[in-house]
């Protein structure tokens, strides 16, 4: 009552995020792609290995297509043919079998692995005291409290992250100067981190402009090899200083 196998790989050859969909509709079902007819949900299956199962499908619109092994260790580029985007997922999915003997099954296995942009702007952020957050020309902007307060960004992999940086913007000056604690898993836990800023005199009677600058700072290193949420502890040094700024986005480096 379904198609064959031949069919479902030659239709998603091209479809880029074949192997996510149809590993799906094995495990949840599905209908309206072939027919009337419903295709039963197998819930009980692993992810890993309904994707084992999509990448055989998948290969047999290829059977006449001679494919190089990759080799045992290497990179990849993670920005090749694709476009960096600002708090975006990259998944990469490797899969591997071989041809099995004489009465031996051939050994199969799969992973996954999400990693985040170093680069993170604030749509996301919910965890917040004092701190409010406004859309301005598409950039979602946390406003920095005349006083003190801070905001979180969770499930962060701080291996071998060595500095990062915060873009603050304005549009009009006078503008306090700040500092902004980095700490580890809670407003007062570990400071690993510490970006100023001096402020920004200006003309009170200039027109507004939207005007930004970059901070960095050291970060401590963490190889505990844990997720961590970042906390950012802002103090403002001159209250009575009327002016807005807020922080656009928010990078780790490397190096």
């Amino acid at each position: 009552v379904g198609p064959a196998f031949i069919d479902v790989s030659k239709r998603y050859q091209k479809n880029s995020q074949a192997t996510a969909t149809l590993a799906e509709k094995i495990i949840h079902g599905g209908s309206g792609n072939w027919g009337d007819v419903p295709m039963a949900a197998h819930p009980n299956l692993k992810e890993s290995d309904a994707k084992q199962i999509v990448s055989w499908i998948l290969s047999l619109a290829n059977e006449n297509k001679k494919i190089k092994s990759l080799p045992e260790s290497g990179s990849v580029n993670a920005t090749m043919n694709k476009p960096v985007k600002d708090n975006g997922i990259l998944n990469l999915y490797a899969a591997y079998t071989d041809k099995g003997g004489n009465n031996v099954k051939p050994l199969m296995g799969s992973n996954s692995v999400f990693l985040r942009n170093s680069k993170m702007t604030f749509e996301g952020v919910k965890n917040m005291k004092s701190f409010s957050k406004v859309n301005y020309n598409g950039m979602n902007i946390l406003v920095i409290p005349q006083n003190t307060g801070w905001f979180s960004t969770d499930s962060i992999d701080l291996s071998g992250i060595s500095r990062a940086s915060v873009n603050l913007g304005w549009q009009k000056p006078p503008v306090s100067g700040y500092t902004f604690e980095v700490h580890l898993d809670s407003p007062t836990g570990e400071k690993i981190g510490e970006f100023t800023f001096a402020g920004e005199k200006g003309n009170a009677d200039e027109k507004a402009k939207p005007q930004f600058a970059a901070l960095t700072s050291a970060i401590k290193p963490i190889s505990d090899g844990k997720m961590h949420d970042i906390y950012i502890v802002s103090t403002t040094k001159d209250p009575s200083i009327a002016g807005t700024a807020g922080l656009v986005s928010l990078q780790f480096f490397l190096k």
